[in-house]
């Protein structure tokens, strides 16, 4: 990736494969290349402690160069630090995690990095935040309002514009950090936030760079839908109790984000429920539901027309 300058927003000597990266995002537990399991590891001051190696290949095999010095990349995931912050949007706080690369003198580049729909910062995100970070990259994870560890009420709730405003609050937050490079910050996103991120950046040409994986570009009502008639019209039943509901300051009515086959829920195939199942393991404050009015929110969010816009490098991951 190339910031504005044309100068690389990091040295990575190691060729990414795309296409193993993106089903990474959809695919059963799978550990990077090289990057502990987040679930063997610990946090201690900040720091990254305790990770243990499935696999001994990696130790010495692949290396990153960062300002001119050559470590495994073993070493070099094990060389970042890792904190609590938070920062306002609207009338509440995001929470979110600042990896920061060790070993790395003066300002770095920063990534900026989200989930899609309900998914929180530890359902995945951390693997890759640690791959960045031992690139030579700070990184911002955060949750959106209604989610997480950020504030908002009702909780599970998504609102389309809320979260690419949450989005925009996190950029200028990592913006104002004394260790980041305001002008060299990248987006990253994955499933909605793959569409967040190429909203996000449409409107902001000082973006370094986007990354999409496995994006949210729009609801194509003219295509044939994976669930049946009988569900798709139980899901909106509750979309619009919970929308009335709302009007009265009620309690959300929920519906499951992930399910088996053929079960009302937004997500249904077998893979979905395998890659859920896998990643809740690692996030205990994920729920397997959203307030069903969300749908009226996502149906009409169109952010594939905004591509054409965007002046800074964009990668987009797809997946089989």
């Amino acid at each position: 990736m190339a910031g504005p300058s044309d100068r690389p927003l990091g040295s990575c000597g190691e060729r990414q494969d795309v296409r193993s990266h993106a089903s990474a995002g959809r695919g059963s537990h799978v550990a990077l290349p090289g990057v502990p399991d987040q679930g063997a590891a610990g946090y201690q001051g900040g720091r990254v402690v305790g990770a243990k190696d499935s696999s001994r290949r990696d130790r010495t095999g692949r290396k990153l160069t960062v300002d001119g010095q050559t470590r495994s990349l073993w070493e070099m995931v094990g060389m970042a630090t890792r904190a609590d912050v938070s920062f306002p949007s609207g009338r509440q706080r995001c929470g979110g995690w600042l990896y920061q690369p060790m070993g790395v003198t003066g300002k770095a580049p920063c990534v900026v990095m989200a989930h899609g729909t309900t998914g929180t910062m530890n359902f995945g995100l951390a693997r890759y935040a640690q791959r960045f970070a031992a690139a030579g990259f700070a990184v911002l994870v955060f949750d959106y309002r209604h989610f997480g560890a950020s504030g908002g009420w009702p909780r599970q709730l998504i609102r389309v514009g809320r979260q690419v405003a949450d989005w925009r609050a996190a950029v200028r937050f990592a913006r104002t950090l004394p260790q980041v490079e305001p002008d060299r910050v990248a987006l990253w996103g994955t499933s909605l936030g793959g569409g967040h991120v190429v909203t996000v950046a449409a409107d902001d040409p000082s973006i370094a760079a986007v990354v999409a994986q496995l994006p949210f570009m729009g609801v194509d009502l003219r295509g044939s839908s994976p669930r049946t008639g009988r569900v798709t019209r139980m899901l909106f039943m509750a979309a619009i109790r919970d929308a009335i509901g709302g009007v009265f300051g009620r309690a959300p009515v929920t519906i499951p984000m992930v399910g088996e086959p053929g079960a009302v829920a937004v997500f249904t195939g077998t893979e979905d429920n395998a890659v859920a199942r896998a990643l809740a393991a690692e996030a205990p404050e994920w729920r397997n539901e959203m307030a069903a009015r969300s749908l009226f929110s996502l149906i009409g969010y169109r952010p594939g027309r905004l591509a054409g816009r965007l002046v800074m490098p964009l990668l987009i991951c797809v997946a089989d």
